[in-house]
This record gives structure tokens, C-alpha cells and sequence, in this order.
């Protein structure tokens, strides 16, 4: 039988210290059990994004391979690479981590290399669809000038980037250095193309060895599943 307020209040009144003691010592410990609850099912779901992101990273239509290893300066620095003149004119940044976004694909590729034209469009979508606070593009070309990447992406022209990609989509940039040993490409260890590296908060986390389909649902999958773990 439930009792009235007034009674409740009346037998805490008549309760000995000693009783009051025993009934704090019990909320107490029923709070800190609660807590740890808390903690330990936060863990799980930690463990459990963790064990998703590992899964869609290994998916067939994915294949990235984890890294680790912080961006170093001479990879982060983009002061020597030549811009395209349409993109230059909306203003240059210096860096891959001046960006302003949460992750940045990193790739290395040239007009002539097949499977870097292939890869182009559904690259481009995914930036498109996740949009420059999640993803933005840097590619780093191989080619011998400027007019033969702006003749391959009038080639590519969409509605939604144009004939020319918008900066805040992707930086199509040139590197000028003909010694392999000087290029950007061996700074990040590329040794064919494409390669394509993914930055998240200053780190190289993710290396993609050949092309992709960036849009298929296990890219999607992917990258969502990234979302999740840095939340």
C-alpha cells in the first residue's frame, strides 16, 4: 500500500541517524552502480563503432588500408604546387591542414593514367554529397601543364562542379617537381596511380591503393561509419 507524503516525511522525521546513514549509503551506491552502467555501455558502443568501422573499411568495394602516422610538414605543405588559374584566383592556401573541414582525401594521379579518369566523377559526388564540412578533395597531378587537366575536366563536366571544380570541392593542384625523389607523391610513399590518402584531424589515417568507385554503398557505409566514430 502506498503511503501519503505526509507520512513518508513523518517516518524520516521518527528515523534514527544510524537509518538515515544505511538509506544514504544506498542511494550512493545506487548512483555510482548507475554511472558505471553509463560508462561501461558507453565503451560498448565505442567498441562496437569501432568494430563497424573496421568491417566497411575492409568491405570489397573499399580496401582501406589503416594508418596512423601524423601529417608531416614537407606532406602538409602545398606552397610549391602550381594551381589552376580559375582556382587560384578565389585565393590559395598553404597547407593540406589549413583546410576547413573534418576530412580530406589526399590524391595523387595524372590525365594520362586510366583508372585516375575513372575514379574522377564518383570522387567528385561523394565531396558534392557530403559537402565541404566533411570532405574536401586535394589531387596532386603529375602532368607536364596546366591545359591538359583543364581540357580532361571540361571532359568530366557536371552540373554539379562545373567545368572547372569549385576550390571548396576539390584543389586541383600540379606538382612541378619532374625528380621522382622531389615529388609530393614520394613524400607520402605513393609508388603508382592513383593513390589516394585520407586526413582526419592532422593524421593519415586511411591509405586507398588503385581506383574506387566513391560512391558505391560501401564507400557510403564507409565513411558514414567514420562519422559515427568521431562523434
Amino acid at each position: 500500500m502506498l503511503q501519503s507524503p505526509r507520512a513518508v516525511v513523518h517516518q524520516w522525521r521518527k528515523a534514527t541517524v544510524t537509518d538515515k546513514t544505511k538509506i544514504y549509503s544506498l542511494i550512493t551506491l545506487g548512483f555510482l552502480l548507475g554511472m558505471t552502467l553509463f560508462v561501461l555501455r558507453g565503451g560498448m558502443m565505442t567498441g562496437g563503432d569501432s568494430a563497424a568501422l573496421d568491417e566497411a573499411a575492409n568491405s570489397p568495394m573499399v580496401r582501406a588500408q589503416a594508418m596512423s602516422a601524423p601529417l608531416t610538414k614537407e606532406q602538409d605543405d602545398l606552397s610549391k604546387m602550381v594551381w589552376l588559374d580559375a582556382q587560384a584566383a578565389k585565393g590559395k592556401v598553404g597547407s593540406v591542414n589549413s583546410l576547413d573541414t573534418q576530412m580530406t582525401l589526399v590524391t595523387f594521379w595524372a590525365t594520362w593514367c586510366r583508372p585516375c579518369q575513372r575514379e574522377w566523377p564518383s570522387m567528385l559526388r561523394l565531396a558534392n554529397i557530403l559537402g565541404k564540412d566533411k570532405l574536401r578533395i586535394v589531387s596532386i597531378s603529375e602532368d607536364e601543364n596546366n591545359a591538359v587537366i583543364e581540357d580532361f575536366f571540361r571532359g568530366i563536366e557536371m552540373p554539379e562542379w562545373g567545368s572547372i571544380p569549385d576550390p571548396d570541392l576539390a584543389l586541383i593542384l600540379r606538382d612541378p617537381n619532374t625528380t621522382e625523389s622531389e615529388m609530393m607523391k614520394t613524400r607520402y610513399g605513393t609508388r603508382q596511380l592513383p593513390e589516394t590518402y585520407l586526413i582526419i584531424d592532422g593524421r593519415i589515417r586511411y591509405k586507398f591503393v588503385n581506383e574506387r568507385d566513391w560512391t558505391h554503398w560501401e564507400m557510403r557505409n564507409f565513411f558514414e561509419r567514420l562519422g559515427h566514430a568521431r562523434r
